[in-house]
């Protein structure tokens, strides 16, 4: 916090305004960006709003002055907020940055990506469904011209935009992205991936919804697979693996064949 108090006094003294060389030579705004984030990454969300709030305040990261560097600290605004569960706040924020930006024909880019992703995220959060999947949408066409049509950005992307349509209660397209996602992750990180693995899973949780019992117990059976495989039988995502392949077992009417996934999940929580 000393840190920050110190910095923060630096900045917002007259020196550092009106003389460019002490500016130069004091502190780089690098510097006071990476400070920021580090707050963000170590979750000192409200520090770092206070943080970005004070420094948003000084003329010389106006956006009028360097729109790239009030962009910046408007982001770590958002996150802060996000950070904090306070939604309706980070869209508000949010907003403002992705009006700045377009204004500026700054929208080809990580930066921009990040910030359409971070709304679509918030309006999720927040139960708007549907701008949240426009958003995500945008996300995937940024995506795409940044990184071309398969990357991982885009596997997540997907992802999101099958759990969204889920809650929705639209499941043909909700199982459409699971797929997409699906596939680019399998062509990604490789057929025996947790990635993969997870992203069938999402699927068979899908057809656990709509009742397609023994198309899910094949998807559960196929990450069971992949986690052994690989040497994950001792995780959480194995044991709610197990636990899929039962339910589905006993709603099929196989009790003795899923009594046996049952013990093996009962056993696997015994001995961790």
């Amino acid at each position: 916090m000393m840190k920050i108090i110190c910095l923060l006094l630096l900045v917002s003294s007259p020196l550092f305004s009106q003389d460019k060389a002490i500016k130069k030579d004091s502190i780089s705004f690098d510097s006071i960006y990476t400070l920021g984030m580090e707050m963000i990454k170590t979750k000192n969300f409200k520090s770092a709003s206070l943080y970005s709030d004070s420094l948003l305040s000084i003329p010389s990261y106006s956006a009028l002055s360097n729109y790239k560097q009030h962009s910046k600290l408007l982001w770590i605004k958002v996150l802060s907020q996000s950070g904090q569960q306070a939604y309706t706040k980070s869209i508000a924020v949010n907003s403002d940055l992705i009006q700045l930006l377009r204004n500026q024909k700054d929208t080809l880019n990580d930066f921009y990506e990040g910030v359409i992703n971070e709304i679509a995220f918030c309006y999720f959060m927040n139960g708007d469904n549907d701008i949240s999947e426009s958003y995500y949408l945008l996300n995937l066409e940024i995506n795409k011209l940044l990184s071309g049509e398969e990357n991982k950005k885009n596997s997540k992307t997907l992802n999101n935009l099958g759990i969204v349509n889920s809650r929705k209660l639209e499941y043909a397209k909700a199982e459409n992205f699971f797929r997409k996602s699906s596939v680019m992750k399998k062509n990604i990180y490789g057929e025996n991936s947790l990635d993969f693995g997870l992203s069938l899973v999402r699927i068979a949780m899908l057809y656990d919804v709509t009742q397609r019992f023994s198309e899910a117990l094949e998807l559960y059976k196929t990450n069971a697979s992949i986690l052994e495989k690989i040497g994950k039988t001792q995780t959480d995502s194995y044991a709610k693996t197990l636990e899929g392949i039962a339910s589905n077992l006993m709603r099929m009417g196989q009790f003795k064949e899923a009594e046996k996934y049952f013990f093996k999940e009962l056993e696997l929580y015994e001995n961790n």
